[in-house]
Parts: C-alpha cells; sequence; structure tokens
C-alpha cells in the first residue's frame, strides 16, 4: 500500500536534500573518530628549512604527502600545522590560512585525525633577539593578546561547529599540543602561556583535546644530552604554584618522546612511562599518555634493522598501556650537516620528489594494515603478542635477546608474513626466531585433504 503525500509535505521532502547539502558544506558531519592507535609525523611544518634553504611548501608536496599516508593506511597524523610565524608574520597583518588549509583538505579527503602542534613565534611577537631560537621559547607577555586572537582564529577555523569554519571541512581538528621539547622553556614561563593556551582553546571548542608539550626525555637522562634537570622537568611544572586553578593541570594528555637507541640498557619506554605516572600519581591525577615521537634512524644504514625496529617499538610501546604511538617520521629530512634527519620513511631527490621508500616503509605499512580489523593488542609473552578484532586474530613474534618462545609454536602449523614481503606455510617446530617480527596465524596442516 502506499500513502498519499499532501503539497506540504512534498515540499518539505524536496527541501531535505537542501538542508543535507548545508550542512555537509558547514562542517558539522564530524563522523566518528579514528579508533586507531598508530599514527605519525608528517613533518610538514617543519621541511620549509631543507638544507639552510627556505624551499616554501607548494600543494604537490602536501598532497604527495598524503598520497604515502594513504598507502600506509595511517589514521593519526601529528604535524606542527598551527604554525603561528607562517600564519601571521607580520604584526597586525592578515591571516593566511592557504598553508594549514591545503593540509587538513588532505587529511580530510582520507579521513586522517590531526594533532595539530603549534610551533614558530613570528619573530615581531618573539622576546628575545636570536630569531633562530624562536621554535623553542615563548612570545613576550605583551603580545598575550595577539597569541590569544591566533589560537582562537585557528580553532575555530577547525573546530567543525559551521561557524567561521575552513570552506569545505568534513573532520575537525582533533586535538592541539603547546610546543614541542618543553625543556628548553622555563617552567613558570611554559606554565603562564599553557593555561592561556588551554583556556583559549577550549573557549573555541570544548571537545578539543590540549596535549601538553612532548618532553624529550622525561625522567631520563640521554646519552647525547648534557648535565641539567630537563629530565625532572614534568615534576616541576605539576609542583608549580601557577599551575594551580579551576582547570588544573591545564592539559588533558601527556606527550613524549623516546628514541630507544639513545637510552642503551634500558627497557624502551617502560621508565619514561613510569616516571609519567608515577609523578601524576603524587599529584592525584590520571591522565592518557601519548608517545609523540619513536624511531630509528638505522634506515640510512641497515633497512632491516629500522624496519624492524619500528614494528617491534611499536607494540611495545602500546604494550605498556601508552594511548597513542606516532612514529617520527614520513620523510628523511636535510637540515644541513650533523642535524639530519634520517629516521624517515621515505628518502628524497629534493623536497616533494620520492625517491626511495625504505624497507620500513612497507613493514610500517604491514602493521597498521593488520590493526586495521585488529586494534587490541595483547601481550603473551617475552616477544609474543596477539592482535585481535571482531574474529579475527594474529601473532606477532620474535626472538628477545634472552629469551627464544619458539616453543609455542611447535604444536601446528603457520603462515608467516615476513617485514620483507615473504608468505610461507611452516610447521611450528620448523620455524626459527629472529629479530625481524613474524606475523603468524594458525592453519590447516596442508597435508590435510
Amino acid at each position: 500500500m502506499f500513502c498519499r503525500i499532501e503539497p506540504a509535505e512534498k515540499r518539505w521532502l524536496l527541501c531535505v536534500p537542501i538542508f543535507f547539502c548545508i550542512f555537509l558544506q558547514t562542517g558539522c558531519l564530524d563522523g566518528p573518530r579514528s579508533s586507531g592507535w598508530l599514527g605519525i609525523n608528517t613533518c610538514l611544518g617543519e621541511e620549509e628549512l631543507e638544507g639552510g634553504v627556505n624551499h616554501g611548501l607548494k600543494d604537490s608536496h602536501i598532497r604527495i604527502t598524503y598520497d604515502l599516508v594513504g598507502e600506509l593506511g595511517v589514521p593519526l597524523v601529528r604535524d606542527s600545522l598551527m604554525n603561528w610565524s607562517r600564519i601571521q608574520p607580520t604584526r597586525d597583518g592578515v591571516y593566511d590560512f592557504a598553508w594549514s588549509d591545503a593540509i587538513v583538505r588532505q587529511a580530510n579527503k582520507r579521513r586522517v585525525d590531526i594533532l595539530a602542534l603549534f610551533d614558530r613565534i613570528p619573530p615581531w611577537a618573539f622576546v628575545g633577539m636570536d630569531v633562530q631560537a624562536v621554535r623553542t621559547r615563548m612570545p613576550a607577555r605583551a603580545d598575550a593578546d595577539a597569541f590569544a586572537v591566533f589560537v582562537k582564529r585557528f580553532v575555530e577555523r577547525y573546530d567543525g561547529d559551521g561557524i567561521g569554519d575552513m570552506p569545505g571541512l568534513r573532520q575537525s581538528i582533533g586535538g592541539y599540543e603547546f610546543i614541542n621539547g618543553i625543556e628548553d622553556v622555563r617552567v613558570e614561563e611554559y606554565v603562564w602561556w599553557l593555561k592561556l593556551f588551554y583556556q583559549t582553546v577550549k573557549s573555541a571548542d570544548a571537545k578539543a583535546t590540549v596535549v601538553l608539550g612532548s618532553f624529550t626525555s622525561p625522567g631520563l637522562r640521554r646519552i647525547d644530552f648534557g648535565e641539567g634537570d630537563y629530565h625532572t622537568y614534568f615534576e616541576r611544572l605539576l609542583s608549580n604554584p601557577a599551575l594551580q586553578g579551576a582547570d588544573y593541570p591545564y592539559f588533558d594528555v601527556v606527550g613524549f618522546h623516546n628514541y630507544p637507541d639513545y637510552y642503551p640498557g634500558r627497557s624502551p619506554f617502560a621508565d619514561s612511562l613510569a616516571y609519567l605516572g608515577q609523578t601524576m600519581a603524587r599529584h592525584e591525577l590520571n591522565l592518557p599518555i601519548w608517545l609523540t615521537e619513536y624511531g630509528s634512524d638505522k634506515g640510512d644504514s641497515n633497512e632491516l634493522r629500522q624496519a624492524n625496529d619500528i614494528v617491534r617499538w611499536a607494540i611495545e610501546a602500546r604494550s605498556l598501556g601508552i594511548e597513542r604511538v606516532y612514529l617520527h617520521g614520513l620523510w628523511d629530512i636535510n637540515r644541513g650537516g650533523l642535524e639530519s634527519d634520517r629516521s624517515g620513511l621515505v628518502v628524497r631527490r629534493r623536497v616533494g620528489e620520492v625517491l626511495h621508500k625504505k624497507l620500513g616503509f612497507g613493514a610500517f605499512a604491514m602493521l597498521l594494515n593488520e590493526l586495521a580489523d585488529k586494534p587490541q593488542l595483547i601481550r603473551r609473552g617475552e616477544g609474543v603478542y596477539r592482535l585481535a578484532g571482531g574474529n579475527d586474530s594474529c601473532l606477532v613474534v620474535w626472538k628477545e635477546e634472552l629469551y627464544d618462545p619458539s616453543a609455542i609454536l611447535v604444536p601446528g602449523w603457520w603462515e608467516v608474513r615476513t617485514l620483507t614481503g615473504r608468505k610461507y606455510t611452516r610447521q611450528g617446530s620448523a620455524l626459527k626466531l629472529t629479530k625481524m617480527p613474524l606475523f603468524l596465524r594458525k592453519v590447516r596442516s596442508p597435508f590435510i585433504e
């Protein structure tokens, strides 16, 4: 039986597609956030000055970067696109969001959740004279109003509420991090600006996540650092009287970096994680912890070792309870001399031109592909982890220095996939484990009809 539609009802139904299109254009259709926990630093905000030369960032480089992000299947990206110096290069000048808009559009296209890092204070707002140090210092307090206006304008543009949004915004930016490697900033000064940053972000988007500026080495001394009390910065920050207030501690997530090669003889991530957790407990806090940078620069000389490291370390970090893990980074970056960064997955001839995808690129993509439908990670023992989701699961297994878990594989047959792309079936007793992680699924014997 068909129902008769009256003229007024017809007019209402004709309006539905129009309302729906308007709703899409406002950016209010935010959609579900990614359930993934593994992401990558794309470093677009750092690549303008490669080899000491300001190349600028063309739309083509942003597109190529996100083509690689899509190929990897990365659900989370961290980048310093909240770049005050680039967006407002002159005092009282117009805001130029073209660069950040281009990045957000590419991320939206692939449903990638962005963690936007605030970075690069413009020289006109910098309290000191050394322009090269702008990246790691605070503005002059006299420019607090200009700082707050910029932060609010940026968050409003990408919050997806349909008011003042970037044209065509499909998914809002989910999180904002205030300054990278904060140990270079005096605690008192960082606290003052953190409170202003937090309050301004939340006033524009109450649902946004504010991440404490990532620590370079919390609780640990790095072999490449000099003397100092940088490793106790978190305790001194939480204890600072100026941090007290209605919204204490003025952040939602703690971020930190860890490059295990800088801590020989220590278990990757565990010591820093323990320090952060114990410090929060002393202040009656229990907040998520994100590993915003980890990686290995061995890909310059030993691509297989780099591939092994990035897969093993991601799994180990997650198994310790770290909520999110970001690899650093997608590209090798030539900053000139000893500062060149070779921890990327892709080598290039020049900015925006892919020369070579390292072995780690395929290994990282393999792990992300498994996590797409099996995001749950369960530690089964030393060097043995189970990825699970729905009705599917697999094991990720490798040999630790003092422990070989081969015995658990003996009863049965296994489909084996290696980080180098090989795939084969073996009986458990024939598998010889090495430091290379293997992805294993239990299968029936090939001799059973």
